[in-house]
């Protein structure tokens, strides 16, 4: 009981305005979150729970729905989802989705995000919603697109019920003295000579990467583009994208992209972005026309990572070479 009363608090104080699954109306565009429960109501840290969302589609619009919710900063979709549909109020469409999630952490964790596009019904088409995966990458770039992140809120993960009692909030920490009460001297000495090196190290290592330094015999870091190139031509290297592992060459080949990006600018990126994310801050750090070359590639990356498309070799090798040749090109000229 006295474990129920703590995960309620803890949950009212992380995600305030949900109660009992429901949530603020949370809209973008042509779609709108009507609401969300999941089952079990209260998951056991590790374990699989359904999430069950509403969401209403305004008429004459087709929405395409993604497969998999956007990763969340502590819960993740854990497989594909199922969805069906139905007559909502005034013509519009609700869409019912359930989709499998797993909590990272116990205690208050932010549910992942649906992620849908929705366009206007072209003339004599029927409005509704498709998957993603029929969706025409080279398309996306259409004005009349409109891309939705919708927000559900959190739950409270509850620990194993293996820890009961007191134990249920309690949390790993590390050991408050590692050297034990009876300290030995020289061991204590030898730990504080090995720091001493490891810093005047460190020091001689950043010496000799500033400008104007004497220190010539350390060898520079690699510039970004390098360093990317070079695990670029590692991966391929490597085979994947010709013995049945497509979608781990697309994977780690966006990923090279994805981490180029953060060292080119630390502060604006994070390793943990969507793909419409990834390419939206690349075109507003390249430029539109700059990164074009890229748009048709991420997007085939998220189909064969979520959607189950499988290129063959050929074709994964010739988005591979878009990768390069960007970061080789216009990516350095940016």
């Amino acid at each position: 009981m006295i474990r129920r009363l703590v995960a309620g608090g803890i949950l009212l104080l992380a995600c305030p305005g949900l109660l009992a699954g429901q949530v603020p109306s949370a809209q973008a565009g042509s779609a709108r979150l009507v609401a969300f429960t999941n089952e079990p109501r209260e998951p056991e840290f590790g374990e699989v729970f359904q999430l069950n969302i509403q969401v209403r589609v305004a008429p004459d619009v087709v929405a395409f729905l993604s497969d998999t919710l956007a990763e969340a900063e502590n819960s993740v979709s854990a497989g594909p989802g199922s969805w069906t549909i139905a007559a909502g109020p005034a013509d519009s469409i609700d869409v019912r989705a359930t989709y499998p999630v797993m909590g990272l952490l116990p205690g208050a964790v932010e549910l992942p995000l649906v992620e849908l596009w929705t366009r206007p019904a072209l003339s004599g088409e029927t409005p509704g919603v498709r998957p993603a995966s029929d969706l025409d990458e080279a398309a996306l770039d259409a004005t009349e697109f409109e891309h939705a992140l919708l927000y559900l809120g959190g739950i409270f993960v509850m620990p194993p019920s293996e820890m009961t009692g007191d134990d249920a909030m309690l949390m790993p920490r590390p050991p408050a003295d590692v050297l034990g009460g009876d300290r030995s001297v020289w061991l204590v000495a030898a730990i504080a000579v090995v720091g001493l090196v490891a810093a005047v190290f460190a020091w001689l290592l950043f010496a000799g990467r500033t400008p104007g330094s004497s220190s010539s015999g350390l060898l520079p870091h690699p510039s970004p583009r390098t360093e990317a190139l070079h695990e670029l031509d590692r991966i391929r290297g490597m085979g994947w994208h010709t013995d049945g592992r497509v979608a781990e060459f697309y994977d780690a080949t966006t990923g090279v992209l994805r981490h180029y990006a953060e060292r080119r600018e630390p502060t604006q990126w994070r390793a943990a972005l969507t793909s419409t994310e990834l390419l939206a801050g690349l075109r507003e750090q390249w430029g539109l026309e700059a990164v074009a070359p890229l748009g048709a590639t991420v997007w085939t990356a998220e189909c064969v990572k979520f959607g189950g498309r499988e290129p063959d070799a050929s074709a994964a090798e010739q988005d591979w070479s878009k990768v390069r040749d960007w970061i080789a090109g216009e990516g350095e000229a940016g």
